[in-house]
């Protein structure tokens, strides 16, 4: 670390204690919810819905849901915190499967953007 990093570090500490706040809670507090974010990765959260949801569904889209989403998104957007992903990096995964042709399962993958935002 450079003298001048550290410098950094102890003025913002000092500005956190000035402000009545513990400098090595807010610490922790920052950490945890950074883990926190980075473990729910779109791909956890949506095995995690088709685990619950899937009790409802008939087999055939129960299935057909899940391996849409191991073919086209978990590969573009799977290992990113599910409140990271923005609207381009979802229509980037959903441009890959209408350039395939397969346009039916682009429009059912587009309708199920709701999912997204139900989960963040």
């Amino acid at each position: 670390m450079s003298l001048l990093k550290a410098r950094r570090g102890r003025d913002a500490a000092k500005e956190l204690l000035s402000d009545g706040f513990d400098p090595n809670i807010t610490k922790q507090e920052n950490k945890f919810a950074t883990e926190l974010a980075n473990a729910n990765t779109y791909e956890l959260v949506a095995k995690e819905f088709h685990a619950i949801k899937s009790d409802g569904w008939s087999e055939g889209p129960s299935t057909k849901w899940l391996r849409m989403n191991e073919l086209y998104l978990l590969p573009v957007i799977g290992h990113l915190p599910i409140n990271s992903i923005k609207a381009p990096q979802l229509l980037s995964a959903l441009k890959k499967v209408e350039s395939k042709g397969i346009l039916s399962t682009a429009r059912r993958m587009a309708e199920g953007r709701a999912f997204l935002k139900s989960a963040q």
